[in-house]
């Protein structure tokens, strides 16, 4: 029986956050809150200690207090060596040397760690308390971010060290996940990327909380396209700049009044920039559903990164037609097909094209949005998910453990 469960995150999550693995972390403390008692540990950063305290009432927090900045060489080290997986030495220490987190992990039932900057922690907690189960949510995996990163970039010096940083992420990813009892993803995609590293522990494919509202958004007869997310992010900025300097401007060439909306939180001051008649950049918002709903189409063009796009699953939620690239689209094509994406390309002409007839054909982007909308709908059950997760929870917990804590059974093939 899981009656308390400690929660470790790098973030605290609040309802507005402007990342969707945030936001998925809020939606799921909420319902773990309503199984069990819950306690929330993470690092009093200033982005934390200013965040809204939202989380329902039986969630206790505790904010374990940062030490001095290290070295920025020490930094420097630390991220070479671990291939960019984990926080840094601070947040790291401040862990390991807080009185509340071993008090919390001493008396918890299951410890479950939210995302791999936290990982190596879970041999902090396998010492202070071996018979604890130890579960994982792996946000995206490392490894393929940062071996895509090492690719995209063309200065030699620096393709060399990300090269490097690759292999190391590499090596240290399937270690740190060793050391868990059950691991949690997003997709079949990532799954099978975790198996093929030599990842042995079982993974189970969580379904994110994706809104579905109860009626689909009836779309602008305006030519507006949209994209939305953190961009404070680099994937998010550097994705759209690039939309904007290869795609843009041929969508402008073919349709003079097409306008962009840009949503989300955080715009670096090039991007404030790019606002013009045909460029909307709105900054924060509360809920990007007004968003979705006076778009036409949704464009996804991210070049890098590894995890789910909540916010293509969002906008195909609203019945939106989605224009992305390979990155932005896998883990969801794979299951929803083709025929619920108006395109999916890295080549500039080519999506500019799909943009361009998208905007010039209203039935047609309406009826992908239906069929991606009814997709979303029959594919993704949270709390179908989250039942099946606490059952796990219950037999990590009356399961038998072997000397060094951890359960013996693997993934089965």
């Amino acid at each position: 029986m899981v009656t308390e469960l400690v929660f470790l995150s790098p973030h605290l999550p609040h309802r507005s956050m402007a990342n969707a693995g945030g936001r998925f972390s809020w939606a799921w403390l909420s319902a773990l809150s309503a199984y069990c008692r819950v306690h929330l540990v993470t690092p009093a950063t200033t982005e934390n200690a200013e965040a809204p305290r939202d989380l329902p009432p039986g969630v206790e927090i505790t904010m374990v207090p940062l030490g001095p900045r290290p070295h920025p060489w020490a930094a420097r080290l630390h991220d070479a060596r671990t291939g960019g997986i984990t926080p840094g030495i601070a947040s790291l220490e401040a862990f390991r040397s807080s009185q509340a987190f071993a008090d919390a992990v001493a008396s918890a039932d299951l410890v479950e760690i939210h995302w791999q900057h936290l990982l190596p922690l879970a041999s902090d907690v396998r010492n202070l308390n071996a018979g604890v189960p130890i579960t994982a949510f792996v946000h995206d995996v490392m490894t393929q971010k940062a071996r895509r990163e090492a690719r995209s970039t063309h200065h030699l010096k620096t393709r060399i060290g990300s090269t490097v940083r690759a292999q190391r992420a590499r090596r240290l990813e399937p270690r740190l996940l060793a050391v868990v009892d059950q691991i949690f993803t997003f997709t079949q995609k990532d799954r099978d990327l975790l198996r093929g590293m030599g990842v042995t522990r079982p993974v189970e494919v969580f379904d994110p909380n994706v809104p579905v509202s109860e009626q689909p958004a009836s779309g602008s007869e305006r030519p507006v396209v949209a994209f939305t997310g953190a961009m404070s992010r680099s994937t998010n900025a550097e994705s759209i700049a690039w939309f904007l300097s290869r795609v843009w401007p041929r969508v402008l060439s073919e349709i003079a009044g097409a306008t962009l909306i840009v949503g989300g939180a955080n715009p670096p001051q090039w991007l404030w920039q790019q606002r013009s008649s045909s460029v909307v950049v709105t900054g924060y918002v509360d809920d990007f559903d007004e968003i979705y709903r006076s778009a036409s189409l949704f464009v996804a063009p991210h070049t890098l990164g590894a995890d789910l796009k909540f916010k293509v699953l969002e906008a195909m939620a609203h019945g939106l037609a989605v224009v992305a690239t390979p990155i932005a689209a896998e883990g969801i094509v794979e299951e929803s097909g083709s025929g619920c994406f108006v395109g999916i390309t890295t080549d500039p002409s080519q999506m500019a094209e799909r943009i361009v007839f998208c905007l010039r054909h209203p039935d047609y982007r309406a009826a992908v949005g239906a069929r991606a909308r009814s997709w979303v709908h029959s594919r993704f059950n949270f709390e179908r998910s989250a039942s099946r997760s606490l059952q796990i929870y219950e037999r990590l917990c009356s399961a038998p453990r072997g000397s060094e804590g951890r359960l013996a059974f693997r993934d089965p093939a």
